[in-house]
């Protein structure tokens, strides 16, 4: 080692490029200094974008989710017919008891009137707790409450929600311990399009806005679009409308409040905000500061990794001074500073071992099913629940396409989610039938993000085939006549809506039979109404075993009927007719030596007509069939 430095030319040599490895270690470690804060925030501040739209979908789908409640029980036929009085109090007071128990967080469900009266109320006292039903005595009055009289202004049929604010008194003041609830409103009509009351569901939002609020790296700020906070991370500072003195977003950021109020999305060196796109009264707001604590703890970890550059490039210049002073025959390596960085890198590695096994313990148990796909829709992974909500076998399912279990009907709207993601990131909550081994459709909801590192697809799943036959059994339900099975009133009104709206656009004819059962007041009487029911029941079934499979069978209501025949002229449409009272005449009985009759008008569309204009030219068919003796068919045609 020392006849590396005898001669003088020699030392100055060394001297030279010790000086140049440790400007260049120090150069380094200024540079990625500088540049690693600045793009630690850069990176955290975009992550904070995409944060903020995911809590704007996260509260879209609770929104969602609320509308279809209240929309599902407006149109269900048994609270159609407790408004208009015809089933008791107690079979819609159980309907709305049974919306409740699936939703912990829905405190109230309530049916107010059109004088403001309440008339159910299913009632939590906490989220979680068994829903009551509040006895009548107990409903309270809402005439001249601000949410009531808001809703007449209201469209009718469309959901529309309250601002998030506190429970309070009856003095408007707010209860103690705070309860942060917002309310969900959907106004009625009747039949004439008149104002009938409103269905108001309550939900206590605690939960919900802790869980908007659970962002590791960020502070957050949630406030309306006045600036009053109502959550704030510093809790002193929540509900800002409420404290004292009150406190408003103004007071934090004075030279930016105004950009922040005004603007859909803003952004600037130290935070991000976004506006909501909400139908909530007073909207939503949300704010994301990056917590100082983050870039602290990014700037610690990251002092090991270029300290640890800067040695290497101080030792790797210390090298190659020795090699070049020594003609590259003598190797310079400290041991020791090897030793020690094999002992940092292996930490590294432990470090991320761990990492990934987390992550797979998380892959593996999670209550979504979750599928990784590459770029052409390959399945590549998946954990035990996604076999298990599709069906299949992981032999069948390993390699296969993610298009080829979906319905064919369905394909289009998943080629347009998975073209979304490819494009744009992410693409949520979309749904889709599979079809497993046993050829049974199962109806799922599902998200897909791309992966850009690993140039993947991860794809979540959850079964929501039972929720969806549920709604689609409720929708059924609200199109039938429950005594006969016949399609009903509304139902006839959409067809009849849609073949006038065929005519004119196409010239497509149709023809119109509308008839009742001849005495059948009398029936009732004589026999009671089971009976009378009975013979509505077997009419039903002896009309569609009559006509053809095209025409349409509405019980518009008592002993009522219409049959809309699509592609028919009157002069067909009084065949069917003839045939069908001769076919009542014979085989419907009620007693021995007491035959039904029907009376039937018909007609057939006219250029000038509209829904009301046929349904009184036929009904007049019909009048004029009763005072000729009844048991006869009278046509438009005759009564010109």
């Amino acid at each position: 080692m020392k006849n590396i430095f005898l001669n003088k030319s020699t030392k100055k040599l060394f001297l030279i490029f010790l000086i140049f490895s440790v400007v260049l270690s120090v150069a380094h470690i200024f540079i990625e200094k500088m540049l690693f804060v600045h793009g630690a925030e850069e990176v955290a501040l975009d992550n904070a974008i995409s944060k903020s739209k995911e809590r704007e979908m996260l509260v879209k789908g609770f929104l969602s989710q609320s509308e279809d409640t209240l929309l599902s029980l407006a149109r269900l036929k048994l609270f159609e017919d407790y408004r208009l009085r015809s089933v008791p109090r107690d079979t819609i007071v159980d309907i709305f008891l049974s919306s409740t128990l699936p939703w912990p967080s829905m405190t109230q469900l309530s049916y107010i009137d059109a004088a403001g009266k309440e008339q159910v109320r299913i009632e939590r006292t906490v989220p979680q707790a068994a829903p009551m039903i509040i006895p009548v005595e107990k409903l309270g009055n809402y005439s001249g409450n601000y949410l009531f009289e808001h809703s007449k202004e209201k469209p009718y049929g469309k959901v529309w929600f309250s601002s998030i604010d506190l429970h309070q008194d009856a003095w408007g003041v707010p209860v103690l311990p705070y309860e942060p609830e917002m309310s969900a409103m959907l106004p009625l009509a009747d039949t004439n399009g008149v104002y009938d009351g409103v269905i108001v569901v309550t939900y206590n939002m605690k939960n919900f806005l802790h869980k908007l609020a659970n962002a590791p790296l960020y502070d957050m700020i949630m406030f309306n679009d006045r600036g009053y906070t109502i959550h704030h991370y510093d809790n002193t500072k929540s509900w800002g409308y409420y404290t004292d003195p009150r406190f408003n977003i103004s007071d934090e950021f004075p030279g930016t409040s105004e950009r922040i109020l005004s603007s859909t999305l803003y952004r600037n060196e130290h935070f991000v905000s976004k506006k909501f796109d909400l139908p909530i009264d007073g909207g939503l707001n949300l704010i994301l500061l990056l917590k100082k604590t983050y870039l602290k703890e990014q700037i610690d970890i990251s002092q090991t990794q270029y300290i640890l550059v800067s040695v290497i490039i101080f030792l790797l210049s210390l090298l190659l001074t020795f090699m070049t002073v020594k003609f590259f025959s003598i190797t310079l390596l400290n041991l020791e500073e090897v030793r020690t960085l094999n002992t940092r890198l292996q930490s590294t590695r432990t470090e991320l071992e761990q990492q990934r096994d987390e992550l797979e313990s998380i892959f593996t148990i999670a209550l979504e099913g979750i599928t990784i796909l590459d770029r052409e829709g390959n399945i590549l992974r998946f954990n035990n629940k996604y076999a298990e909500i599709v069906g299949y076998s992981k032999d069948i399912l390993k390699n296969k396409r993610w298009f080829d279990f979906i319905s064919q009907e369905d394909r289009e709207e998943a080629d347009k989610a998975y073209k979304k993601a490819l494009e744009y990131g992410y693409y949520e909550n979309f749904e889709s039938s599979y079809i497993n081994k046993e050829n049974e459709h199962k109806r799922l909801k599902s998200s897909i993000v791309l992966m850009p590192s690993r140039n993947e697809l991860l794809l979540t799943t959850v079964d929501y085939s039972e929720l969806h036959n549920a709604y689609k059994q409720i929708e059924r339900q609200a199109y039938l006549d429950e005594l006969t099975q016949l399609q009903n009133r509304k139902s006839y009104n959409e067809k009849i809506t849609e073949l006038l709206l065929q005519f004119k656009n196409y010239d497509v004819p149709f023809s119109i039979l509308l008839f009742d059962i001849d005495h059948f007041k009398s029936v009732n009487d004589q026999y009671g109404h089971d009976r009378g029911d009975e013979v509505l029941k077997r009419l039903g079934q002896l009309v569609r075993t009559t006509v053809r499979s095209s025409d349409h069978i509405f019980r518009i209501g008592g002993e009522e009927f219409v049959i809309l025949q699509p592609h028919t002229q009157l002069k067909g449409s009084l065949i069917s007719a003839e045939n069908l009272r001769k076919r009542v005449e014979k085989e419907l009985w009620i007693d021995e030596g007491k035959n039904i009759t029907v009376s039937i008008g018909a007609t057939e569309v006219q250029s000038e007509d509209g829904v009301e204009s046929i349904f009184k030219r036929v009904d007049i068919c019909l009048y004029h069939a009763k005072q000729q003796g009844r048991n006869r068919v009278v046509s438009s045609a005759e009564e010109k």
